[in-house]
């Protein structure tokens, strides 16, 4: 999946979502910090309602689309951005839907990707 999506454009992996594959978001950073706080807050409580509930129902602006299907997630952010919205926003027990895992690059690594 692209890093800046909303509920709504997961229409477009609608068959990938029904037959239970595993979402791979590669920049989880940016995609918070692209979005206003009332789509952040929906986009986690969406995600949470399908990873928990193998469903979600999207209402808003007269549309209305169900989502169906047992996925899993994998997303990529940084250890800051996972600190800055742990509380705030994925307090709401969506973090706790994940193994979360910090790894930090060797130096090697680091000369590696110029960081």
């Amino acid at each position: 999946m692209k890093s800046d999506f909303t509920m709504p454009a997961l229409r477009r992996f609608k068959h990938d979502i029904e037959s239970g594959k595993c979402l791979f978001v590669n920049d989880g950073t940016t995609l918070l910090a692209s979005k206003s706080q009332r789509t952040k807050d929906r986009l986690v409580g969406g995600l949470s309602e399908l990873l928990s509930d193998g469903s979600y129902t999207y209402m808003d602006f007269g549309r209305k689309f169900t989502l169906e299907g047992n996925v899993t997630m994998v997303v990529n952010i940084t250890s800051e951005a996972y600190q800055s919205y742990k509380d705030r926003l994925f307090g709401l027990t969506f973090s706790e839907r994940f193994l979360t895992v910090h790894y930090v690059l060797t130096e090697a690594e680091k000369e590696e990707w110029g960081a």
